[in-house]
């Protein structure tokens, strides 16, 4: 082979390098970044935004086996203005049809729950705390890191302080490719995170218990940066 042709050969292989990378760039992406980075992407993503807003659901089965789901919605602006709607959920009282609510305004919470008529006050973190199990845990996946971002309470961010994560995929998540982080969870759950690989928001994650049941919560009409009208977190503009 002479010089020339190697030379012809070598720019070939180049060209169909840089083609396949741009035709795959999330593959090529994921091979090189570790779980870590991925994470440490995300984090970064949420405690920086100057506004964030979702919907979303979480798909879980009640204390009798059967499937059952409820929906939330979340409004923040920062540095200190939240708004969290949720269906309460208990195994006794079973779902609301209306929203309870936790507005949180010059770091205060306050909570407004469908089932008792008296609304409780709090810490930020108290408050996400208390509502974490009437929401099937949904105040506990994003809440944490877009209300505690200055916050050194060992409880905030605990979504986040995941354990030994390790990185799958990618895959499609409702058209989005995305990176799949699994590791363990605060309590010693699994927990799967879908990020989206290109905004490194977040789409879904499943928390499966140690009895092998899965929780799966998924976000959706998820915006960053974005004006949010200073009227829904006045306490009096209801669900």
């Amino acid at each position: 082979m002479n010089r020339h042709t190697l030379i012809v050969l070598c720019g070939l292989l180049a060209v169909l390098f840089a083609v396949s990378c741009s035709l795959n760039p999330t593959q090529s992406e994921g091979k090189q970044m570790k779980a870590t980075e991925i994470l440490n992407r995300l984090v970064d993503r949420y405690s920086s935004c100057r506004s964030y807003s979702d919907e979303g659901r979480v798909d879980f089965l009640d204390a009798y086996g059967h499937q059952e789901q409820i929906r939330f919605r979340t409004k923040f602006a920062a540095p200190n203005l939240l708004r969290f709607e949720w269906q309460d959920y208990g195994p006794r009282r079973g779902k609301s049809s209306e929203f309870s609510t936790l507005l949180i305004r010059e770091n205060t919470a306050t909570v407004h729950y469908t089932w008792d008529p008296e609304v409780s006050h709090g810490t930020i973190s108290m408050a996400i705390s208390g509502v974490t199990g009437c929401s099937a845990a949904a105040a506990s996946i994003v809440l944490p890191l877009l209300c505690e971002r200055d916050s050194h309470d060992p409880r905030g961010h605990h979504l986040f302080e995941i354990t030994a994560p390790t990185v799958a995929g990618p895959e499609m998540v409702d058209g989005s490719r995305c990176h799949s982080v699994t590791g363990k969870w605060f309590n010693g759950d699994e927990i799967t995170l879908w990020i989206d690989a290109s905004d490194y928001s977040l789409k879904r994650a499943r928390r499966r218990d140690f009895d092998g049941l899965d929780d799966i919560y998924t976000f959706s009409h998820v915006t960053f940066d974005e004006i949010i009208p200073p009227k829904l977190f006045d306490p009096s503009n209801k669900p």
